[in-house]
């Protein structure tokens, strides 16, 4: 018994290499030792006669516009006729075992690589009986038995050969078809991410647009009368004794006009983000500025901040003013996030990866719910108290950075701290002095 290699996950099934009622399918077939014999027989006779066989088949084929394409290449013609020869004789062999099926399912393969349809090939093995039972007739004249067994027996090996190519055929253009429709999936989702992005994009323009003119607006509107409730407070506490009652009041006053200027100033500037000159920036430098105008605030609330910044990181593409305010705001995040927790601990790590620097911010905080990340980037959303925040740091920190060619990204779980990892650029000075 010979044992074929495995196909599409599957073994081969095992063939005697003569084939006649070993196998399943030959049994199915009823195809005989007998069958093999006598085809074998007829073989030897039909030798010399066979390059007819395929003239004429050839000949035939020559006599439709469907098929001629395949024949048009030079040097094919002569190739499929070697092909069909040997063919011919493996058909009238008497030996259909696994190294036969083998020859067959290339048959198969050699079908769908030159784009023949099912309908034609099958055919054609349907033509080789025609043009072959003449001959067998002629052979067998008077002999009817035996002209009907050799018959019988063609018939059921020239069925096995089509059941093998059909079979080959289906598994091959089934696989090219999951392949297609992987690459089908493939483009779908990738149209799919990119439609949702561009339309978050659109979103997000339309609410810089309304919130530029709210901005515009309040700016107006509230900018003189604020200044005059500021001013007016000012002047009354510089005219009232230290131990006043109204001194409390009239701080509050001052602290929540300046609230106000704050938010109205963030507005603006979220809408309409100032343009400077970027500058090869070095991130220890800015990072180092950074710690240095939280240092208090940190202190007091027994906050550690750990900066990881190797000397020779490389200097940044960047607006230091507009980098300080990233950091600054993500450094604050970091310390709200951090209230109340046993733990209070942030750390600053940065790396240089290729073309980029890349910081990573760490805190011991609280965490954020999975529902709160895709929103956190969004104007107005915060998750802190109200009169804690604005809900526009987060989003004014990504612009600038998407200003400076450079991405941000938020990991986090509840309970787990959070992970703030942002990407920058790395100063090329000649491509960049050039910008």
């Amino acid at each position: 018994m010979t044992k074929g290699r495995p196909t599409n996950g599957q073994p081969k099934r095992a063939r005697p290499a003569g084939g006649g009622g070993a196998d399943p399918y030959h049994r199915f077939l009823r195809l005989s030792r007998a069958d093999c014999d006598r085809l074998a027989e007829l073989g030897r006779r039909l030798a010399p006669e066979l390059p007819a066989v395929v003239a004429e088949f050839y000949d035939h084929l020559g006599r439709f516009p469907e098929l001629q394409r395949l024949l048009q290449p030079p040097g094919v013609m002569e190739r499929l006729r070697e092909i069909l020869l040997h063919y011919l004789g493996e058909l009238l062999g008497g030996r259909y075992g696994a190294a036969y099926e083998e020859s067959r399912r290339r048959v198969g393969e050699r079908h769908l690589e030159v784009g023949l349809e099912p309908r034609w090939y099958l055919a054609s093995f349907n033509l080789v009986v025609q043009l072959l039972l003449p001959r067998i007739a002629t052979h067998l004249e008077g002999d009817p038995a035996g002209l009907l067994a050799t018959t019988l027996a063609l018939s059921r090996v020239v069925t096995l050969d089509q059941t093998i190519a059909m079979e080959r055929y289906v598994e091959l253009y089934t696989r090219e078809l999951d392949a297609a429709h992987q690459r089908l999936k493939e483009h779908a989702d990738d149209l799919e991410e990119r439609v949702e992005t561009r339309t978050r994009e659109l979103i997000h323009s339309g609410r810089f647009a309304l919130i530029g003119e709210l901005a515009s607006g309040l700016a107006h509107e509230i900018g003189t009368p604020l200044n005059i409730i500021s001013g007016t407070a000012d002047w009354l506490l510089a005219d009232l004794p230290e131990e006043s009652p109204h001194r409390p009041e009239l701080t509050t006053i001052g602290l929540q006009t300046q609230r106000i200027t704050d938010l109205v100033w963030q507005l603006l500037h979220f809408a309409r983000p100032e343009e400077a000159e970027v500058v090869p920036t070095p991130l220890a430098d800015v990072l180092t500025q950074v710690r240095s105008l939280l240092h208090h605030r940190l202190e007091n609330h027994a906050v550690v901040l750990g900066l990881d910044l190797p000397a020779d990181l490389p200097p940044v593409r960047a607006v230091p003013e507009q980098l300080q305010q990233v950091f600054l705001n993500l450094l604050v995040n970091a310390d709200h996030a951090l209230e109340g927790r046993p733990v209070k601990r942030i750390r600053v790590v940065a790396r240089a990866e290729g073309e980029r620097v890349v910081v990573e911010i760490s805190d011991t905080g609280c965490g954020i719910p999975a529902t709160h990340l895709d929103r956190l980037f969004d104007p107005f959303f915060t998750t802190k108290p109200p009169g804690k925040g604005t809900g526009l740091g987060l989003s004014i920190t990504r612009r600038i950075l998407a200003s400076h060619g450079g991405e941000i990204e938020i990991h986090s779980a509840p309970e787990q701290g959070a992970t703030v990892i942002v990407h920058l650029p790395v100063w090329r000075a000649a491509a960049d002095a050039a910008r």
